[in-house]
């Protein structure tokens, strides 16, 4: 009888079945919990001890500031050192142009973008179609183009 009735309720409200069921629920959870609380908040919780973390804190903000400095110190010594190989090629380089009639292997690579197989082509080509006249007829050689070209052509002279 008294399920019926709240099920005439909840159909005047424009509730289904299982919507009807779910209020009923949620209300019920709601006056337990309530009840619940309420008549056990007297009781005292058990105090939790406090934790001074500020030691620990300190020594990670120490570790932090270190890391940070090596780490700029790291990154200043990196590009000092590229500096150093950048000057280091362009005096080498500079100081003495290389002559690509005579120049073997190893003076080749030392040309920026040649590598050990375009020094042996340009050996190769030298031999099969004798001395270079000029410095543009580098760009016959397979492998060199008017880029890489760009990029050696200060670095060497033909005699």
């Amino acid at each position: 009888m008294k399920l019926n009735f709240i099920n005439k309720l909840i159909s005047k409200i424009g509730f289904t079945e299982t919507e009807g069921k779910v209020i009923l629920f949620l209300l019920f959870t709601i006056i337990t919990g309530s009840i619940i609380k309420y008549s056990f908040s007297d009781t005292e919780l058990p105090q939790l001890n406090s934790i001074d973390y500020t030691k620990e804190d300190s020594l990670f903000f120490l570790k932090n500031d270190t890391l940070k400095a090596e780490r700029e110190k790291n990154v200043k010594k990196s590009i000092a050192s590229k500096a150093e190989l950048l000057d280091f090629n362009a005096n080498k380089i500079e100081s003495h142009k290389i002559d690509v009639n005579k120049a073997g292997i190893s003076e080749l690579i030392l040309l920026p973008g040649i590598g050990e197989k375009t020094a042996r082509k340009i050996i190769d080509y030298r031999n099969a179609k004798g001395s270079f006249e000029k410095e543009d007829d580098l760009i016959k050689v397979k492998g060199i183009g008017p880029i890489k070209f760009s990029k050696i052509k200060n670095y060497i002279i033909v005699k």
